[in-house]
């Protein structure tokens, strides 16, 4: 959770800071106007931006520079409602660097939900940063064979965000009409980067990337079919560096598009099907070699989902439904090396679609918690009540697992262990050290919900008895642990909890 408290004091800091060198426009009105818009003597934060862009006065807004600006904001929600595609309609464009810094992210809360489009977009070799604030209500409806990005914020420079929190944006695509399916895909319901992204003290929580509908059609005398699309990084798709610090991702969401069936009309002969789409990366997915490290933070209750198949027929003939899709990555998704420090992965599922009716194949699932495809790095790291296939999924690439608790199934850890390690309730993730614990069960883990036990994210206690307490390898032991306790220099706890002493 963002830690709440001293927000105008946090706020005087960052734009004292700012002032010797950067301009800082003020917004003092929470409505939605542009420099179309008649002067009525208030600076909204889309005049703001425009100012900031222009480097122009606009209303009561003063001029942004040729360098950063920092546009502050106040308490309350600010309601996009001007629609459009130009750079001072529908989302708000970043064209140059800047802040924008509100009063807590409880507070201060930017809506896109009535201008059906993304909250923010930030350009191409742009550096911004957003601190103290909220963005919901991004929502993005892409047309028959779109591929939609980034529903709540599109980045393509250097994107940071601190003490920030995007919840509740969405993406669908469009219903097909001929062909369907043809890369009908959405990534990143929450962000969408290609170039690099923070997250810092911040949530990224209840974001959706929905593959749009499968399609089958006819065409002359060929017929073809399409399978749903597919669903990828239900709060964060990148193709550039994450790095994930003291944050939460919780209660994202990627879906797979469901199937198709169609009798096309001139074709009476011919059933056609599609199966469902796939889903990966319910948290975050990472593509490219871009390294994904997560430090210090919680990664909970995100869910990878495939799409159901499309149905058969039971009458004239009977026909077996086609295959639900396939589901991967519940909450971390990755293609290039992962990092896990101090962190909590718990929750999560990788879920495939149901078959279409009758008696559809469903869809396979894999790395409930995490699939990575070039390794991973976990130290510390507490891995708990994830569910699909081999919760933990490692393909190629050098791995390594220090003192860590991993209640959880596993593929591809073989030789990774680094020592102080501790698997329950089964022997499946390699821990062969002499100092690593297998087979232990759940109820001599003594692993507690995830709770609120003091620092910024929620984790999962331990207890005095617990088969992790001062089960870590001394020479791989970390000064603190996630909440930011200080773990004993003579021995310390497997996981990312620490007992106090």
């Amino acid at each position: 959770m963002i830690a709440r408290g001293a927000r105008f004091a946090l706020l005087g800091l960052v734009l004292a800071a700012a002032a010797g060198c950067d301009t800082t426009i003020h917004v003092d009105s929470l409505l939605d106007e542009n420099s179309s818009s008649a002067a009525n003597g208030t600076c909204t934060l889309r005049e703001a931006l425009v100012a900031a862009n222009s480097n122009a006065a606009v209303d009561t807004c003063i001029a942004g520079q040729a360098g950063a600006d920092v546009i502050s904001l106040p308490a309350g929600t600010i309601a996009l409602t001007l629609t459009g595609a130009t750079d001072d309609t529908g989302d708000l464009d970043l064209l140059q660097d800047v802040s924008l810094v509100g009063a807590g992210a409880d507070v201060t809360i930017v809506d896109a939900s009535a201008v059906g489009d993304r909250v923010i977009d930030v350009a191409a070799g742009v550096t911004a940063q957003l601190t103290d604030l909220t963005v919901r209500g991004g929502s993005l409806v892409g047309g028959v064979g779109a591929l939609v990005r980034g529903g709540g914020v599109l980045n393509a420079g250097s994107l940071t965000l601190t003490r920030a929190a995007v919840r509740d944006n969405a993406l669908h695509t469009g219903e097909p009409t001929l062909y369907g399916g043809i890369d009908n895909h959405s990534e990143g319901g929450g962000v969408w980067s290609s170039g690099t992204l923070a997250l810092v003290d911040s949530e990224v929580t209840g974001n959706v990337a929905q593959g749009g509908p499968g399609g089958a059609t006819c065409l002359s005398l060929s017929c073809y079919t399409f399978p749903g699309g597919q669903g990828r990084g239900g709060g964060v798709f990148a193709s550039g560096p994450v790095t994930i610090t003291r944050s939460t991702v919780s209660g994202n969401t990627a879906r797979g598009g469901a199937g198709r069936a169609a009798n096309p009309g001139g074709f009476p002969g011919y059933y056609l099907q599609s199966g469902g789409g796939t889903a990966v990366g319910g948290g975050v997915r990472v593509t490219s070699t871009a390294a994904l490290a997560i430090e210090r933070s919680t990664v909970a209750d995100n869910a990878a989902v495939g799409g159901i198949g499309g149905a058969g027929l039971t009458s004239p003939i009977y026909l077996v439904g086609a295959a639900g899709g396939a589901a991967s990555a519940g909450a971390l998704g990755a293609d290039s090396p992962v990092t896990l420090v101090n962190s909590t992965v718990t929750g999560n599922s990788a879920a495939g679609g149901a078959g279409g009716a009758p008696d559809g194949p469903s869809g396979g699932a894999s790395g409930g918690a995490l699939a990575a495809s070039a390794g991973v790095a976990l130290a510390h790291t507490t891995l708990s009540s994830n569910a699909g296939g081999a919760e933990v999924a490692v393909g190629a690439g050098t791995s390594t697992v220090a003192n860590s608790v991993l209640a959880a199934s596993c593929s591809g850890l073989a030789g990774a262990s680094l020592g102080g390690n501790v698997e329950s309730p089964g022997d499946t993730c390699g821990l062969t050290e002499s100092d690593d614990l297998a087979n232990v069960s759940g109820a001599a883990l003594e692993l507690g919900a995830l709770a609120s036990n003091g620092g910024p994210t929620q984790t999962q206690a331990i207890t005095a008895t617990s088969a992790a307490a001062g089960a870590g390898r001394v020479a791989s032991c970390l000064p603190t642990d996630q909440r930011g306790v200080a773990r004993p220099a003579s021995g310390c706890d497997s996981g990312a909890f620490e007992v106090s002493e």
